[in-house]
């Protein structure tokens, strides 16, 4: 678990490979991001390939205030039969009218077994409707490859 307090914007650096496997999980949370130099809110740097394994999860989560979110950089990213990624954005806000958009573009299982197993997406604030959730293509969820349905949240 990486960055769990919301409020620092952690890095990992991986000077090799970065394999999530046996069932784990990496869980990684976003710091804030207005006023920053920077346009993440954590970032995990791998100068090798992220591989998760079978039965294991790669969880990264957005700031709940201001939607700053984990940046992943990696040569490949190799999703094995089984495993997953849980993906949640949350640019909520208690106050009217400042809670941040969102837009996806297109989540698939291209390659073979590489899918979206639940993707929840918050962006309520205050009393208002909130802020505009997008989507630019089609968004495939499957929880392991062999048709169990992933699901998606919108709130």
């Amino acid at each position: 678990m990486l960055g769990r307090d919301g409020n620092s914007n952690s890095e990992l650096h991986c000077g090799g490979d970065l394999i999530v496997s046996n069932g784990g999980a990496l869980s990684v949370f976003s710091g804030r991001t207005n006023g920053l130099a920077v346009d993440y809110g954590a970032l995990v740097d791998v100068s090798g390939d992220i591989q998760i394994g079978a039965g294991a999860w790669l969880c990264p989560w957005s700031q709940t205030n201001d939607g700053g979110s984990v940046l992943f950089r990696a040569r490949n990213l190799t999703v094995a039969t089984n495993a997953g990624i849980d993906l949640t954005i949350d640019t909520s806000s208690t106050t009217d009218t400042k809670a941040g958009s969102v837009q996806l573009g297109v989540f698939n299982g291209t390659g073979g077994t590489q899918f979206l197993n639940n993707l929840t997406v918050t962006a309520t604030d205050g009393t208002t409707a909130g802020a505009q959730v997008t989507l630019h293509g089609n968004i495939s969820l499957d929880a392991d490859g062999a048709g169990t349905a992933g699901s998606l949240v919108l709130n």
